[in-house]
């Protein structure tokens, strides 16, 4: 799975929710690994190696993993789609 977005978070800021998020994310069953990448056009993302579909699923909150709330996409200040 890989997840883009563009965003007016600074890349610190990125580095310390995602540090902050970390044990959640470990805690996701499947979850292999997570990787951060960021261009200086404030577009985030990366991708999310799962063990499998089940696992994505988990990671959108389909079956129990961290959901997206309104909440964290207003922390995320998304300024468009990812160009």
């Amino acid at each position: 799975m890989i997840v883009r977005l563009r965003s007016a978070v600074s890349v610190e800021e990125v580095r310390a929710t995602d540090a902050r998020r970390a044990p959640g994310y470990r805690a996701v069953p499947g979850l292999r690994q997570k990787y951060h990448l960021s261009r200086p056009t404030g577009e985030h993302g990366g991708p999310r190696v799962t063990a499998g579909r089940l696992a994505s699923q988990r990671l959108t909150g389909e079956h129990g993993g961290p959901r997206v709330t309104a909440g964290r996409l207003a922390s995320q200040r998304l300024t468009g789609p990812p160009a």
